[in-house]
This record gives C-alpha cells, structure tokens and sequence, in this order.
C-alpha cells in the first residue's frame, strides 16, 4: 500500500506541476493576445492616417491640376476653398492675397462656418514680414488669425508670384 500511495503522489505532483505549466502558458497566450489586439489597433490607427494623407494628396494633386487651368482669380480662389472645404471638414478657413503694395493681405475666399474674417491684415497690426523669405507668418497672440492661412505660390522658376502674375 506505501508503493501505491508514493505512485499516487508523484502522479499528483506531476500533475500539479503540468497545472502550474498550462497556467503560465495561458497567462503567456493572454499577454501575447492583449499585445496583438494592441498593435492591431495601433495598425488600423496608421491605416486611418495613411489613407487621409492620401486623400488630402489627392485633393491637393487635383487642386493643383485645377488651378493651372484657371483663367481668372475668382476661379483660383473657389477652387482653394472648396479644396479648403474638403481637406478641413470640420474646421473653418480663410484665404488672404498680398496686394501688388504687399503692404495689406486682402481676404478673398473662406471656407465652413466661423467667424467672418477681417477683410484685410495689415503686417503692423497682425502680421510679420520676414525679409528673408518674403513670407508672411501669422502672429499666434492674434484669435482672429488663428484658423486663417496663407499659401506661397512661386513660378516654375521658383520667384514668387505677385498679385499682377495672376489672370482675371
């Protein structure tokens, strides 16, 4: 009967020991599990970015395509604000031209819905010229310019373009 029982407890501890295996294994599965459902939702994420930065290329690509079509400036700015319109759905936006005096930025098209925009910035008051570049870059102390933009266009060549270059 003592031969019986020690076979009893090695089987026992063998399966005990089995148990203790199966466990950490599972525990092991589950952290492995948890991991992967991570980096799938981490994957969709980039998914998600990927294809709205291919989208607004696409919008972006035929924007461009449009505007060497243009033949007038009111053409060229409903084509930047539905363009606008479809790159920022639910956000707002203006669109302002330097006059020829590129003293004051005229505003000439906006996009969604938002605060109407002041018609024109004036540098003094809103905005900085650098000298440099000869672009403007909007003073971030200023709420009404917070959402507006401004886009550089250059010639082929790479000289900006002035109001004058433009048709219409």
């Amino acid at each position: 009967m003592h031969a019986a029982q020690a076979t009893l407890q090695a089987k026992l501890a063998s399966i005990r020991d089995a148990n203790r295996r199966l466990t950490r294994e599972m525990a092991a599965r589950r952290k492995a599990d948890n991991a992967m459902r991570r980096n799938n939702q981490a994957l969709a994420a980039t998914i998600q970015q990927l294809e709205a930065i291919h989208r607004d290329g696409a919008h972006l690509s035929h924007m461009a395509e449009l505007l060497q079509a243009c033949t007038q400036r009111s053409e060229a700015y409903a084509i930047v604000r539905e363009t606008g319109a479809q790159l920022f759905p639910d956000s707002y936006g203006s669109l302002f031209i330097l006059r020829e005096s590129r003293d004051v930025l005229e505003h000439v098209t906006a996009w969604g819905s938002g605060p109407a925009p002041e018609k024109t910035l004036v540098p003094e008051d809103r905005m900085r010229l650098s000298p440099a570049n000869r672009s403007w870059s909007i003073s971030p102390s200023r709420s009404a310019l917070r959402r507006s933009g401004c886009i550089r266009s250059s010639r082929s060549g790479g000289t900006p373009l002035s109001p004058a270059d433009l048709p219409g």
